[in-house]
C-alpha cells in the first residue's frame, strides 16, 4: 500500500524466476517505499500464488498495510463471505462487521446484504460502491460468465488492521469492478520489507466444497 497515488509509470523491472515472474519498481520518490511482485504458476492447474513485498528505502519509519488491489471487467458478481455461528457460548456478542465509504448508498441495487454474504453486483454506474469487514475466512470471489475466480489471503490473529479492521474490501464504479486484501498494519522501519501473499485459483463450476449450498444459490439467482 502507497499513501499517495503516483502511478507506477516509470522503471518497472522484469526478471523470470522458476514458474513466474519477479516485478519490481523502484522506491516511490515521495514516501521512500519499493515496490516487488512475485507471480508463481502451478504446473498442473489454473493457481497463481502472488507475493507483494514492500521495502522502506527511505530514513524515516512508515506504519503501512500492504494493500492488494485486483480488478476485474463488470458483468460479474462479487461474493463477499461472511462469519457465520455465534462467537460465544451464549450467542451475545456480535459477529460481523461492515465499513462503508462515504459514496456509498444503502439504497444502491448493486450492493446487496445477505446471512452468509454480501454480494457486489458489477455493474456500470456512479456514484461508485465500496464496502469492507473483518474476513476471517480469508477468500472473496467473483462469478462472471460461468468461470469462478477465488482470491485467497491469510487474517493475522491479534493484528490491527485498517479502515476500521478490514482485511477485505470490494470496490465498483464505472468502469470495473475490484477485489482487495490487505495486510495488517506495521511499522516498517527503513531498509526492512514485509511480504503479503495471495493465492489465485479458476473454477469452471460453483460446486466447490468452500460454498455452501446457500451462497452457490445466491449467485445463481443474482445473475439468472
Amino acid at each position: 500500500m502507497t499513501q499517495t497515488y503516483t502511478p507506477d509509470l516509470t522503471g518497472l523491472q522484469v526478471q523470470p524466476i522458476p514458474e513466474g515472474v519477479r516485478l519490481s519498481l523502484p522506491a516511490d520518490p515521495h514516501i521512500g517505499i519499493a515496490k516487488a511482485l512475485e507471480l508463481h504458476l502451478s504446473p498442473d492447474r489454473p493457481v497463481v500464488t502472488l507475493e507483494h513485498e514492500l521495502r522502506n528505502e527511505s530514513f524515516s519509519p512508515v506504519e503501512l498495510p500492504p494493500w492488494a488491489i485486483t480488478q476485474l471487467r463488470l458483468s460479474g458478481v462479487v461474493l463477499l463471505p461472511l462469519p457465520a455461528g455465534p462467537v460465544d457460548s451464549g450467542g451475545l456478542l456480535p459477529n460481523r462487521q461492515l465499513t462503508f465509504w462515504p459514496y456509498t448508498s444503502f439504497h444502491d441495487s448493486r450492493l446487496r446484504l445477505e446471512d452468509e454474504a454480501v454480494l457486489l453486483v458489477g455493474e456500470s454506474r456512479l456514484p461508485p460502491v465500496k464496502v469492507g469487514y473483518r474476513n476471517p475466512g480469508g477468500w472473496l470471489a467473483y462469478w462472471l460468465e460461468g468461470i469462478l475466480f477465488i482470491k485467497r489471503f491469510e487474517l493475522e490473529a491479534g493484528a490491527s488492521y485498517p479502515d476500521f479492521g478490514c482485511n477485505a474490501e470490494a470496490y465498483c464504479n464505472d468502469k470495473f469492478i475490484e477485489l482487495e486484501s490487505l495486510g495488517s498494519l506495521r511499522r516498517l522501519e527503513p531498509g526492512s520489507s514485509i511480504q503479503h501473499t495471495e493465492t489465485w485459483e479458476l473454477f469452471s463450476k460453483l460446486c466447490q466444497l468452500f460454498l455452501s449450498e446457500g451462497l452457490r444459490s445466491l449467485l445463481e439467482r443474482k445473475l439468472s
